[in-house]
């Protein structure tokens, strides 16, 4: 009998200490099979209010340098920018991600906060991020990733891009016309 099953042999079983996949394994499989079967529990919080599933996601960061009148912008402008990984809406550095791809486990903690991750997902950003720290695109490159028109990164989510200054404006301007 599994050590989880034998905490239940005693009268009023209160609790079992485990490591981060078993914690895993539990909350994804054996908690429903105890709940089904009459027992009662409480469960983190965390982990039944909302879907428990943290999703990596690229994000181009942009900043738009202060524009110098009669510059001559065209959509053809090379626009520099990092590309930022983040897990759910925090931003990791790439220090964090090699930390989580060494800890191979689908339950984590980071910054304080249980998530549920991928192993492949964060393989294929760290993948990505070390062929990718830096990028350039055309400005009107830069403008589709801002409005949703260009392609996934490869085994994680593409996120659009987080832009400041005149880049921001423009863009701001363009979703504000186009209804987004």
């Amino acid at each position: 009998m599994s050590a989880t099953c034998s905490s239940l042999e005693v009268p009023d079983p209160s609790g079992y200490t485990m490591d981060n996949r078993g914690a895993y394994e539990f909350l994804t499989e054996k908690a429903a099979a105890l709940s089904q079967a009459g027992f009662g529990m409480l469960l983190p919080g965390w982990w039944t209010r909302k879907g428990t599933k943290t999703y990596l996601k690229a994000q181009a960061k942009v900043r738009g340098k202060q524009q110098q009148p009669g510059s001559g912008l065209t959509l053809d402008k090379i626009i520099d920018f990092d590309w930022e990984i983040a897990l759910g809406d925090r931003a990791l550095t790439i220090e964090e991600l090699r930390a989580l791809a060494e800890l191979k486990s689908p339950l984590v903690k980071v910054r304080s906060q249980w998530v549920e991750v991928n192993d492949k997902e964060i393989r294929a950003a760290l993948e990505f991020w070390k062929k990718n720290p830096h990028g350039g695109a055309s400005l009107r490159d830069v403008v589709k990733m801002a409005l949703g028109a260009s392609e996934k990164a490869e085994g994680f989510d593409f996120e659009g891009l987080n832009a400041t200054g005149w880049i921001e404006e423009l863009i701001r301007q363009l979703k504000d016309r186009a209804g987004y």
